[in-house]
């Protein structure tokens, strides 16, 4: 559960050497309204690789990245923007 105003991110680590694909989806499954939800992938750099539509309650993302790390962050309440990497993005 991620509290209103809050977020939760994971950090993914990806594999040394080689480029990756970065690829999942998510479904809220809470039945709450979920209008000030927002799902989106960024890299180190805080740049949105993906980002869901605002209250969307599922969707889908695959991004090519280098080695490095990216997040995985599921935002509550907390609709600001980080700079937007790149235009690939795809939801469902």
């Amino acid at each position: 559960e991620v509290p209103y105003s809050d977020e939760l991110c994971f950090v993914i680590r990806l594999p040394a050497n080689e480029r990756s694909v970065v690829a999942g989806s998510f479904d809220i499954l809470d039945e709450l309204p979920n209008d000030s939800i927002r799902v989106y992938l960024m890299n180190t750099n805080l740049f949105h690789l993906w980002k869901s539509p605002i209250g969307s309650s599922e969707g889908t993302f695959s991004v090519i990245q280098p080695p490095g790390r990216v997040s995985l962050c599921v935002q509550n309440g907390l609709l600001g923007d980080a700079k937007d990497s790149s235009s690939s993005s795809s939801s469902s």
